[in-house]
């Protein structure tokens, strides 16, 4: 009897292992965030960190980039974000990885559309 107890609890113990995965639910694949806009939310990232004497100035425009302006940050959008999250090629910017919450800011930026 104790043997057949034990088979019983060790196949209900792997039908319940079974039925785990290592992630229930998946990742965002967009961040939730308000309402942002490029004045309020996203230059002052932009002028921080990348905006910069020497990198995407309005003098220097490193590999033909300017984030110094609303206009010019929207149009480089697409690329800023692989860059910053290292995902085509070298990371941005080249002193380290933002933090996530700022790659999150300017991400939702460009997904609700650029918004000034």
């Amino acid at each position: 009897m104790r043997k057949v107890f034990s088979i019983s609890a060790l196949f209900l113990a792997l039908f319940f292992l079974a039925q785990c995965t290592k992630d229930k639910a998946p990742a965002p694949s967009v961040c939730n965030v308000p309402t942002l806009g490029y004045d309020n939310d996203v230059k002052v990232i932009l002028d921080n960190n990348c905006a910069t004497s020497g990198c995407h100035d309005a003098t220097t425009k490193q590999s033909g980039f300017d984030y110094s302006s609303y206009t010019e940050a929207k149009a480089g959008g697409d690329v800023s974000i692989c860059k910053l999250k290292g995902t085509c090629g070298s990371i941005m910017p080249p002193a380290g990885k933002l933090a996530d919450s700022l790659i999150c800011i300017i991400e939702g930026w460009k997904n609700q559309g650029y918004p000034n």
